[in-house]
């Protein structure tokens, strides 16, 4: 990535001269910029890793986690029903390296082949891997070392978004992005966990850079490593073939005129995608297993990559995760905002979900940006249109009409591309005083809202739209990452808990009792709910507890009640209550 970096000052100079007819504003050197870049890095890793060891795994990373170790232990895939493998299997590299076991004699042996019950068997070796470290006393340690990939690909995202701005635009450019992501709430609560959608972010941000670099100078060298850009995408989300088909159509805009080689490009993109996928599969899983065909895609465009996928010849545990994303794209998930309560697509989600969830310095950023456009010269537009703005059109066009409202992890590859479209904007603001005290005050701004999310950064919601657990839910606040805390509050108490954790760390604790299930009559002392069940999960079994007002939370996730008598079962409104004005709860509609 440095090497990278570096290649892109060369450039700059002339692309900053080039902007708004030779008057060039004022420059950012390649010594400074790279001195800020090693600052942010630094601070972002130091909050990042902070909050790894701090928080308990999140409700999906015990499955990641579980099924690629025994993949990279067992060289088999047979658990790993849910395409691509790469992600996972990269972040338990560390804990394959360390030693670290896992239950190869439960789920594991019980899965004889790939198939529609892989899912379930997944989160059953989950909870075995879970409860084999809790009981060592050292889960700890464990779901740390799997975060550290996690970590370094959050700083990598900050370097590649540097490197793509400064080569379309400039320095500054480069600059802004990456210092608007090294500071955002959200990019640390996604950078300090495992998880796929980090590393198709970078992924993404890294294929655009390969791109660029080979319209501007197309050699051999420069194909090649645009073809393992593309396999990359390819291998780390199953709607990786989105961008591989972006990168097609910006091959066959910017060089039509040349003919053949522009057919080649693609030809040599599509074959390298599906040639690594292949390669990839058999490194990670040569012993191969038997596969009892996935569930086909339902709906008018999963039929149709559904059939598109039988009609390549992918590796068979390939194909049938793919099959299982599809599948499980077609059901309708819960959804909630602003106190709304949904099933399914809502596009508005998404705009608003942006708006709660980063602050108001990176909304006026996106907003604002374009216009910075204006001083780029035709070839900048242009090149800047295929390779950032593309990108973005392509992330928008998958979540609006997505049927998951569950988070904007889903959204953050436009989200990080979008920071590229607007970077031009530090090309205006530093041609001017007025400019520049604009600037160091968003960045004042931006620090402060960085450091007053810490250590909570992936609970944080923007003001005014607090408290959060009011206005969103699942992984926009509430991914199981307090469990631990929730484990400490409950030493030496008895209650009724309902923790949204994919492998629980708080059931084996003395005093639990599950929520879940309990008759509201029955319920006295003490209850703690994750936001994420009262809202989304359970909300129809939970409906009674949204008309009580809670005496507390933990971090902001996990809300507490406490009863002198039993509340009643009358389901309340669709937003929780608030805080309590006593240490009782009582009920406030």
């Amino acid at each position: 990535m440095t090497s990278t970096v570096a290649l892109t000052e060369e450039r700059t100079a002339t692309a900053e001269q080039a902007v708004d007819g030779g008057r060039a504003p004022l420059t950012v050197s390649r010594r400074v910029a790279l001195a800020v870049l090693a600052v942010l890095s630094a601070q972002f890793a130091a909050l990042c890793l902070h909050q790894a060891w701090n928080d308990s795994a999140t409700f999906d990373e015990p499955v990641y986690t579980a099924t690629a170790l025994a993949t990279l232990y067992d060289g088999e895939l047979r658990l790993n029903n849910e395409a691509p493998l790469l992600p996972k299997v990269v972040s338990a590299l560390p804990l394959r390296l360390a030693g670290v076991d896992v239950p190869l004699d439960g789920a594991w042996a019980e899965a004889e082949e790939i198939d529609d019950e892989g899912w379930f068997l997944a989160y059953q070796l989950a909870g075995e891997f879970t409860s084999l470290h809790a009981e060592r006393g050292d889960l700890q340690r464990v779901v740390f070392a799997s975060r550290l990939v996690g970590v370094i690909e959050g700083v990598a995202v900050g370097l590649a978004l540097y490197a793509l701005g400064a080569t379309l635009f400039s320095r500054a450019a480069g600059l802004l992005a990456a210092g608007a992501w090294l500071t955002t709430p959200l990019a640390v609560g996604f950078g300090h966990i495992s998880s796929v959608d980090l590393a198709f972010a970078l992924a993404v941000v890294a294929a655009a850079l390969a791109l660029v670099r080979h319209l501007r100078a197309p050699t051999w060298r420069t194909l090649g490593v645009l073809a393992l850009a593309a396999g990359a995408l390819q291998l780390t989300r199953h709607t990786g073939f989105l961008y591989v088909a972006v990168i097609c159509v910006a091959l066959v805009v910017r060089r039509w005129r040349d003919g053949g080689e522009a057919a080649r490009d693609v030809a040599v993109v599509l074959v390298a995608t599906w040639a690594l996928v292949w390669v990839a599969t058999l490194a990670v899983a040569p012993t191969r297993v038997p596969v009892e065909g996935g569930d086909d895609g339902t709906g008018a465009v999963a039929g149709v990559l559904s059939e598109a996928v039988e009609a390549v010849p992918w590796p068979a545990e390939y194909e049938a995760g793919f099959q299982t994303q599809l599948a499980a794209s077609a059901a309708d998930t819960q959804g909630f905002l602003f106190g709304d309560m949904w099933w399914g697509a809502r596009p508005a989600f998404w705009p608003l979900a942006v708006v709660v969830k980063l602050p108001i310095t990176v909304v006026a950023l996106m907003i604002a940006g374009p216009l910075g456009w204006r001083r780029l010269d035709g070839d900048q537009r242009r090149l800047a249109a295929l390779v950032a703005v593309l990108p973005v059109l392509a992330a928008f066009a998958f979540v609006l009409p997505y049927n998951k409202p569950i988070g904007l992890r889903y959204a953050l590859p436009g989200i990080v591309m979008l920071l590229v479209v607007a970077s031009p904007l530090a090309l205006g603001l530093l041609r001017r005083r007025a400019g520049l005290a604009v600037l160091a005050g968003a960045v004042i701004a931006q620090l402060a809202f960085l450091w007053g999310s810490v250590p909570h950064s992936l609970a944080w919601t923007a003001p005014p739209f607090r408290p959060g657990y009011q206005v969103v839910s699942e992984s926009n606040l509430d991914w199981g990452q307090d469990g631990y805390r929730l484990a400490e509050w409950m030493e030496g108490r008895t209650g009724h808990v309902s923790y949204f954790g994919g492998a629980s760390v708080v059931d084996r604790v003395p005093g639990f009792g599950p929520l879940i299930g309990a008759p509201p009559a029955e319920l006295t002392g003490w209850v703690a709910v994750s936001a994420s069940q009262l809202t989304t999960h359970f909300r129809d079994e939970l409906a009674y507890l949204r008309a009580y007002c809670n005496v507390g939370t933990i971090s902001g996730t996990v809300l507490l009640y406490r009863f002198d008598d039993p509340p009643t079962a009358r389901p309340g409104p669709e937003r929780p209550a608030g805080r309590c004005d006593g240490a009782v709860s009582h009920r406030v509609d």
